[in-house]
């Protein structure tokens, strides 16, 4: 923060010069260029001429942002980043099967392939991926899967496909999050005829997901879609899951999917790492049976869980960020102000909460990963952050309508610095902060060693997730 800042708005309102506030301001997107980061840089080294660590380490790593270095390609270099301390990552891997949980029951129904009589959760028969159930002249299903997509996964472009099987043929479905929705929960079970009806499990199946937490409850539904064996839609694709059947008689396998739109809420609780009350997904029958899985131990959670090169990467840019500009962070680039911390000494403003607001304005998203070979990446991102420059200015004018009307010479300077302290950490948490965009790419590279991708430099990708402080 600024000297020019307040001294600015002081002078502002002690004057009284009101105006309009105007249009919110359009955000705007840059690409980051050597010269803002010089210009970060310098800047922070005016904030702290004492070179404290804290502004050290911002204006350094912004800094050395587009400064190039030659890679050491030598078998020294691989063997060195193999041997860094980085969190496990485990490649694609079932949900382990939980212990039974408190108030659960045992049905009458057994598992086809066990025989061991399977759990109840409020009525209906719990079902696992590997859980095989089989009613006789009926039906009998298996391998049930159940995906999120998640912020993550929507950000690189993913999207559902299925093809769903009509009586003339077979068609290609993506579906994409709609208006109103955040994103969507994918189920999807091999359901095999074993009576002589025909196979329309999908008009006469539901499914809905039961979220309750935090004293909420919210019941999400579900579309259905169903692929039968061997149909080819109009472009040639087909349901090679089952492509050894070629007609839909009995004893043949369909695929029957459930796409469940659900918000913001639900997918933030699920993506959580302290994982909180289970969430279940229910399926009902025709004829009155009823399926139910824990979404919070079977979901495959698109873009979270490391189960695929690019959630791999996607997931330590986001750990990155977290460190780049979380709270911890802004705590200690505040306090290497004396610009800020003789503002906050002046108004009574909590450093804590100022850098918990100013955290909670960065965000970071991951559009799209290439991948030059199977050891190199190059990871395509955006970062967005507030834009100070127009906060300022938005500032100026919430301070003069503050004090519109008042006798200015009646009023202290503690007064006017404990409502400009008030202001700032109020627009700070404002959703409606104006804020830009700035691109920016990151390298990564494979190691055999350690079996996960590492950033080629992580100090630098962390310089790139602070580059909108160029102007704070």
């Amino acid at each position: 923060m600024r000297k020019r800042l307040f001294a600015a708005i002081m002078a502002t309102v002690m004057v009284i010069a009101l105006y309009g506030c105007g249009e919110k301001p359009a955000e705007t997107k840059e690409t980051v260029t050597e010269e803002a980061t010089e210009k970060a840089a310098e800047a922070t080294k005016e904030e702290s001429p004492e070179g404290t660590k804290a502004a050290v380490v911002a204006a350094e790593a912004i800094k050395n942002l587009f400064e190039t270095t030659e890679a050491d390609e030598s078998s020294e270099a691989e063997t060195e980043k193999a041997s860094v301390s980085e969190p496990e990552t485990t490649r694609a891997s079932r949900p382990v099967i939980p212990e039974e949980e408190e108030g659960e029951e045992i049905s009458d129904i057994k598992d086809a392939e066990t025989g061991l009589n399977l759990k109840s959760h409020n009525g209906a028969t719990v079902l696992h991926y590997e859980t095989v159930v089989e009613k006789e002249d009926d039906y009998r299903i298996k391998g049930t899967i159940v995906e999120l997509m998640t912020d993550r996964a929507v950000d690189r472009g993913w999207e559902y496909y299925y093809i769903d099987s009509l009586e003339d043929g077979a068609e290609i479905v993506t579906w994409y999050p709609k208006d109103g929705y955040f994103t969507s929960v994918a189920m999807v079970f091999e359901c095999e005829n074993l009576n002589e009806k025909p196979v329309i499990f999908g008009d006469t199946v539901k499914a809905k997901i039961v979220f309750d937490e935090g004293g909420k409850n919210k019941v999400f539904e579900g579309v259905s879609f169903q692929s039968n064996p061997g149909q080819i839609d109009s472009w040639g694709y087909e349901n090679t899951r089952n492509s050894q059947f070629k007609d839909v008689n009995k004893d043949e396998m369909s695929l029957v999917s459930f796409i469940i739109d659900v918000d913001k809420e639900f997918h933030d609780a699920m993506v959580e790492e302290e994982i909180k009350e289970p969430t279940w997904v229910y399926v009902e029958f025709e004829n009155g049976d009823r399926y139910c899985l824990n979404l919070r131990t079977e979901a495959i959670i698109f873009g979270y869980d490391d189960s695929d090169d690019e959630s791999i990467i996607t997931n330590d840019i986001h750990r990155t960020f977290k460190e780049a500009t979380g709270k911890e962070y802004f705590m200690e680039f505040l306090t290497a102000s004396p610009d800020f911390m003789d503002i906050v000494e002046k108004s009574g403003i909590d450093v804590e909460e100022a850098a918990e607001a100013y955290s909670s304005q960065f965000s970071v998203k991951v559009f799209d990963i290439l991948f030059d070979s199977d050891t190199a990446a190059t990871a395509q991102c955006v970062v967005t952050g507030p834009d100070f420059i127009e906060m300022y200015k938005e500032l100026d004018v919430r301070s003069q309508k503050a004090f519109e009307g008042s006798d200015m010479s009646k009023v202290t300077e503690d007064e006017v610095y404990k409502k400009m302290g008030e202001l700032l950490i109020e627009y700070a948490k404002d959703p409606s902060l104006p804020k830009k965009d700035y691109d920016f790419e990151a390298s990564y590279t494979y190691s055999e060693g350690a079996e996960t991708w590492y950033p080629d430099d992580r100090e630098y990708l962390m310089g790139c997730m602070r580059v909108p402080l160029i102007n704070f």
